[in-house]
């Protein structure tokens, strides 16, 4: 309880090789986990994520200094039921995995990925994503501004129930 969750601050010192697995995050006020700077080798894995209330989301990050060699998003049982969004990461670069996880009802996108780093990638595979984005947002699944980067998009078992779009691909290049 409380602004945030879990913070993991890498600005100023980076942060590597973090593990943060099998934990239960809930009913915080901003943020689930909030991540900053330089978080490479970070593992986000098996955690229960729930009820952010004020509208940001259960993972977070819109800092212009984000990098990491790798973060890896995976097997979270459940990344749902915020009043914003599921996982959203505004400018970055390195090399992000987002897989097995279960995301839903969220209030806005389930998966919201913006300006990511020349040579940067997206990996985004066997998740469920549902039911996210019907009221506040496009889909349940957003990118936009890939500027010489790679983005894979496979074996996800729904991508449904969401606002406009199930997937909203926009200025990938």
């Amino acid at each position: 309880d409380g602004d945030t969750g879990v913070y993991i601050d890498g600005f100023g010192n980076p942060t590597a090789n973090t593990t943060l697995r099998n934990n239960q995050i809930n009913n915080n006020g901003s943020y689930g986990i909030y991540l900053q700077g330089n978080v490479s080798g970070t593992i986000i894995s098996g955690n229960s994520i729930t009820q952010s209330s004020s509208g940001w989301g259960a993972i977070y990050s819109d800092d212009f200094d984000l990098t990491f060699t790798s973060l890896n998003i995976q097997n979270n049982t459940s990344i749902s039921d915020t009043n914003g969004y599921g996982i959203y990461f505004d400018y970055f670069s390195g090399a992000l995995t987002i897989s097995g996880n279960n995301i839903s009802n969220n209030y806005y996108e389930g998966v919201y990925i913006s300006s990511m780093g020349s040579g940067s990638s997206l990996n985004l595979t066997q998740n469920t994503i549902e039911s996210n984005g019907t009221v506040g947002g496009y889909s349940s699944l957003y990118i936009n501004q890939v500027i010489n980067g790679d983005v894979t998009i496979q074996n996800n078992s729904a991508i449904s129930g969401s606002g406009q779009y199930g997937i909203y691909l926009g200025g990938v290049d």
